[in-house]
């Protein structure tokens, strides 16, 4: 047997020894549960017990106190009639009543609440009384619903358009360039990787946590051969359920795309570590080539400085226009960047995380095995991917009874979000750089504050859209006149200034033609390899190195606050413009 070598770190077991001395029978307090559970878990918690404590009063006619709910574990009869009850006083967000995932998650949270109180879990013979209700009794004797909402798939051809449309066509104005890039990467990582958003950002169960993908969950190495590249091994550190279990951080690995650098995770990432200056020893992309690996290793690892590995990645916006040195991007800031984007590239249904984490579902579900599957998307059992399976049935049936081969391209067109795209349709407010008026809005709102006059426009533009795509309207704010995914004139003008977009773009997308006359001739900041660059018309036969892509990219994700310098223009003296003398506050002298 091993012996047990003495601690070197000083030890504590005074609260051990107070614990050995209670009572094996003492009741947890409420205070104590709370304490064991997550921020979401307990805002369920509570409002369960709220729920509860309404029931109890208005059909037992018993009344209980919030921090002691059960005082005996409730018989399943109560909580047979608990489901009646709620379903009958409830109202529903997509229908009358609620529906049935509603129901089912307020049940489990009641029967975890019971549990931690009494230490009761109900039988199986329980359980099943209860999934009988909510799956028939409850539709059928209460009105409980059965709808849902469209759960849309964003597989590849969307990830494609969508990155295209923010990087050629999207004309607003984030409050740093840095957050375009970081925008294509996150998309990329949910495409690629098909991560839950909470897994690389600050998910909302975990606020104030500052997690998510941090510089020391991701390790960058390249191989020793000629033509190898750099490649990352991504560490999923915060998957659901062993956020706080290391062993069970699957490791993925992502490569380079040197024929589409748009959809390469590498460069995005080499553009952000560069920018926030990580590595040690290594400032340029030039550094990093020119490392080798030790001897006898076929590759190189990029070591960090000590003091970044807990850096987030993917970090959000100060008020100054600066980009934050420590704070993480939460989920509810990329939420609303995610689902606007979405409706700016003109897409009917939602655009969130999760479309894309369906689309990266079904696209591996043809490949890989049951226990692969469950692996790749972090799921507890392999019966929770159904709720990911594509509505649309995967099987042209038509095509195996007529005896061809089966269309699967046209299959997958059909399941996919890119069905309901329309490039004319309305955008948000503030999405445009020439912005038309809505027709619904008010032309004499200028009195109002600014939350009402947001709030209105954003109703407006709601309005608009939905009659849009009902068929009821045909106007639209949209600047495209032919509806295609090229760069309107007034973004072709703004990017004069925006040299480093520019250059990314034209190397990322090389079936954009140059416009020589108005562009290249006044714009002499960019140099002649840029330039060259900008004129190549066929993506198949080039491959953008990483030279040319990380220095733009790069120079887009640095994280002080940028402004732009516009040719010809005085400079600003003392924060006032030189011709009327306005305070341009903000502005810093160029």
């Amino acid at each position: 047997m091993r012996g047990r070598n003495q601690l070197s770190r000083p030890i504590n077991i005074a609260d051990l020894q107070v614990l050995a001395q209670q009572e094996e029978t003492r009741e947890i307090t409420a205070e104590e549960i709370e304490k064991s559970l997550i921020p979401e878990s307990l805002k369920q918690h509570r409002y369960s017990i709220k729920l509860w404590m309404e029931f109890s009063q208005q059909v037992l006619g018993t009344h209980v106190q919030e921090d002691k709910p059960f005082p005996q574990p409730p018989p399943a009869t109560h909580i047979r009639l608990f489901l009646t009850w709620y379903t009958r006083t409830s109202n529903g967000l997509i229908d009358e009543k609620i529906n049935d995932t509603t129901i089912a998650n307020r049940l489990r949270c009641l029967k975890r609440a019971i549990r931690l109180f009494t230490n009761h879990v109900y039988s199986k013979a329980d359980n099943s009384l209860f999934a009988q209700a909510v799956e028939n009794e409850l539709p059928r004797t209460e009105g409980l619903s059965t709808k849902a909402y469209d759960k849309p798939l964003a597989p590849l051809n969307v990830s494609k358009d969508v990155i295209r449309f923010l990087w050629v066509c999207d004309e607003y104005q984030f409050q740093h360039p840095r957050v375009r890039l970081q925008l294509a990467f996150s998309i990329l990582m949910l495409t690629l990787m098909g991560m839950r958003p909470g897994e690389f950002i600050e998910s909302s169960n975990w606020k104030e946590s500052n997690e998510g993908l941090l510089y020391r969950d991701v390790k960058l190495l390249r191989s020793s051969e000629a033509d190898g590249g750099f490649m990352l091994h991504v560490q999923l550190r915060n998957r659901k359920g062993h956020r706080h279990n290391h062993k069970q951080g699957a490791l993925m690995l992502l490569t380079e795309e040197p024929e589409d650098r748009a959809l390469c995770p590498v460069t995005y990432f080499l553009a952000l570590a560069l920018a926030d200056g990580v590595f040690e020893g290594c400032k340029t992309l030039s550094d990093l080539q020119s490392m080798k690996p030790s001897p006898g290793s076929s590759y190189c690892e990029f070591p960090y400085h000590a003091d970044v590995g807990n850096l987030p990645i993917l970090r959000c916006c100060q008020p100054d226009g600066s980009i934050s040195p420590t704070r993480i991007l939460t989920y509810y800031g990329f939420h609303w960047m995610i689902r606007s984007l979405g409706q700016r590239a003109g897409y009917k249904d939602k655009l969130t995380a999760y479309c894309f984490r369906r689309g990266y579902g079904n696209a591996i579900d043809k490949i890989v095995t049951a226990a692969q599957r469950q692996q790749l998307m972090g799921h507890a059992n392999p019966n929770i991917f159904q709720t990911y399976i594509s509505s649309m049935i995967g099987i042209d049936s038509q095509s195996v009874v007529l005896g061809r081969d089966q269309r699967m391209e046209l299959i997958n067109n059909h399941s996919s979000m890119m069905l309901h795209r329309n490039l004319l349709a309305p955008m948000p407010p503030r999405s445009q750089l020439a912005e038309k008026s809505s027709l619904n809005t008010c032309h004499h709102d200028s009195d109002l504050p600014y939350d009402k006059r947001k709030y209105l426009q954003r109703t407006a533009f709601e309005e608009e859209r939905q009659q849009f795509f009902q068929g009821r309207s045909t106007a639209t704010s949209s600047t495209s006149s032919d509806g295609t995914r090229t760069p309107s004139r007034y973004l072709k003008a703004l990017l004069k200034f925006e040299v480093s977009r520019y250059q990314a773009v034209m190397l990322m997308y090389p079936d954009l033609k140059s416009d020589g006359n108005e562009h290249d001739k006044d714009n002499e900041t960019l140099d002649h390899e840029s330039c060259e660059t900008a004129k190549m018309t066929n993506p198949t036969h080039c491959c953008v190195t990483l030279e040319q892509i990380v220095h733009p990219l790069q120079s887009i994700a640095n994280a002080h606050k940028q402004g732009f310098e516009y040719g010809g223009a005085e400079t600003i003296e003392n924060g006032c413009c030189s011709f009327c003398k306005k305070r341009l506050d903000g502005v810093v002298a160029l």
